[in-house]
C-alpha cells in the first residue's frame, strides 16, 4: 500500500452542500465493510445518545381536558404503540461532515477530529472511510425509497432547553412520531455532541417489527480511506489493501499525519488558489 505524503483527493466543497462524508471505525469493521461492500443501518436503541436509545415512559403522557378512564387507557396504548413503532421502524447511518468554513481551518475538517479518532477508531489505530455524499444519498434513496421514507440531513445541536422542546412531543399522544412533520426530533442532539458534526442518513420503514441492522450497499460511494496515526502498517496494510481491491479499486488510501502542516486532502498551492478564487467571488 502506498501512502502519498501529499494527498490529492479533492475534498473541498465549492458550494453549500459538502462533497464528502466521513465515518470513523475500527480496522476490523472497515475490512468487513470493504469486503462485503455494505454498510449497516443501525436501530435507535444502538445509538450512543440516551435521548435516542431510551424508551419514554407512558406515565409521562399529557392529557388535555378531562378524559374518561377508557379514553385515558386508549391514549396510553396509542402512545405505547407510537413509541414501539419509533423503536422498530427507524434505522440510522452516521457520518461526520466538514464544518464551515471548512477550507481555512484544519480542525474543522471532517477527517481531522481527534476525539472521533480516539473514541470510534481504536484510539487512532483504526481508519476513517471517506464517502462521496451525493452518490451515497442517491444510492440510499434508490435502495430504500420504495419501502420507506429516506432523509439525509445534518444534525442540529441545541441547548438543554431547546432539546426539551423536541422531547415534549413524546409526552403527548400522537398518531405517529415518524411522519414528515415530526421527524425533526431525529436530527437534533445536545450541544455536548457538537464536536462530532454528525450527518445522518435516516430510514423510516413502518413495516419493520424488530430492531435488527439493515445492510446498505456502498461500493459505488466510498472513495477514500485514511488510516490513523497509530495504524499498524506492518500488520494490517496488506489485509486492508486486499479488502480495498475486493470493494472498489478506485478507492484512494491516505495516511493521517498530525505533524503535517498542510491539509492532507489538499496541497498548499491548491488550497491557496481555492481561497483566492473564493475571496474574489465574495
Amino acid at each position: 500500500m502506498i501512502y502519498p505524503k501529499k494527498l490529492d483527493l479533492n475534498a473541498y466543497n465549492t458550494d453549500d452542500a459538502p462533497r464528502y462524508l466521513y465515518h470513523y471505525t475500527k480496522f476490523s469493521s472497515a475490512v468487513n465493510i470493504l469486503k462485503t461492500g455494505k454498510f449497516l443501518l443501525r436501530a435507535l436503541e444502538k445509538m450512543n445518545d440516551p435521548h435516542e436509545y431510551r424508551l419514554r415512559q407512558t406515565s409521562g403522557v399529557v392529557f388535555d381536558g378531562n378524559p374518561s378512564f377508557q379514553e385515558c387507557a386508549d391514549i396510553v396504548h396509542k402512545h405505547d404503540d407510537a413509541i414501539a413503532e419509533r423503536k422498530n421502524a427507524v434505522r440510522i447511518a452516521s457520518f461526520s461532515i466538514d464544518k464551515k468554513p471548512h477550507w481555512c481551518i484544519l480542525s474543522e475538517r471532517g477527517w481531522n477530529r481527534m476525539s472521533m479518532w480516539t473514541y470510534y477508531a481504536e484510539s487512532h489505530a483504526g481508519v476513517c472511510l471517506i464517502f462521496n455524499r451525493k452518490q451515497l444519498e442517491k444510492d440510499f434513496k434508490n435502495t430504500f425509497g420504495a419501502v420507506g421514507q429516506c432523509y439525509c440531513r445534518q444534525i442540529q445541536y441545541v441547548n438543554e432547553c431547546e432539546l426539551n422542546q423536541y422531547e415534549e412531543m413524546f409526552w403527548k399522544p400522537n398518531n405517529s412520531y415518524l411522519d414528515e412533520k415530526n421527524v425533526d426530533h431525529l436530527f437534533v442532539k445536545a450541544n455536548c455532541y457538537a464536536p462530532e458534526q454528525e450527518y445522518r442518513l435516516l430510514l423510516v420503514n413502518k413495516d419493520l417489527k424488530e430492531s435488527t441492522d439493515i445492510e446498505f450497499p456502498i461500493r459505488n460511494c466510498i472513495c477514500g480511506i485514511i488510516t490513523g496515526d497509530k495504524f499498524d502498517k506492518s500488520k494490517n496494510a496488506a489485509e486492508l489493501q486486499t479488502a480495498i481491491e475486493t470493494c472498489n479499486k478506485d478507492i484512494r488510501t491516505f495516511e493521517m499525519d498530525y505533524n503535517m502542516p498542510d491539509d492532507p486532502l489538499y496541497s498548499r498551492a491548491e488550497r491557496t488558489e481555492f481561497i483566492n478564487e473564493t475571496l474574489k467571488n465574495l
